[in-house]
């Protein structure tokens, strides 16, 4: 037995269910993210969006270190320390640390809490092509906008 899901109440629960695998008891800017990729008025940049950040990269005449990881930061006052895995060190006005902190093993000095959170991965597999309406046990496709939708507490029924 299939249980298909075509009242949905909200087209918000299915766009955090779908980007992000979970229920829309999310926050309010987790849910604004999330509802930001819904629409249709998405662009892209011609070539490949990675050029944005390559052409912001280059504005900002800043250095890039790749394959190197920093293993502390320390506040100096007016600018920054970095160490890095190499044995570098970096005098740096601003610093940027854009990674989840709690998978990385960053000291930094002076201390900064970094509170505890559950990580949820999700995989996700879209196929495209017809569906049969007998398969699903619906009479016919008159909704074309017929929606599935994995729900965790709906209970499934083995065949």
């Amino acid at each position: 037995m299939i249980s298909v899901v075509n009242d949905v109440s909200s087209p918000l629960q299915v766009i955090t269910r779908i980007n992000y695998g979970q229920s829309p008891r999310i926050t309010g800017l987790a849910g604004a993210v999330s509802l930001a990729g819904s629409e249709s008025g998405l662009w892209a940049v011609k070539g490949g969006n990675w050029q944005l950040a390559d052409g912001l990269l280059k504005t900002s005449n800043a250095t890039l270190h790749l394959q190197e990881g920093i293993d502390s930061i320390t506040d100096a006052g007016d600018y920054y320390v970095l160490r890095s895995n190499t044995g570098s060190e970096y005098n740096c006005t601003v610093t940027v640390v854009a990674t989840p902190l709690d998978e990385v093993n960053i000291t930094f000095s002076p201390p900064i809490s970094i509170p505890p959170r559950k990580m949820q991965h999700t995989h996700a597999t879209f196929v495209r092509g017809l569906l049969n309406p007998v398969s699903v046990s619906i009479p016919t496709l008159r909704f074309l906008s017929l929606l599935f939708l994995v729900v965790p507490s709906i209970k499934v029924a083995a065949k």
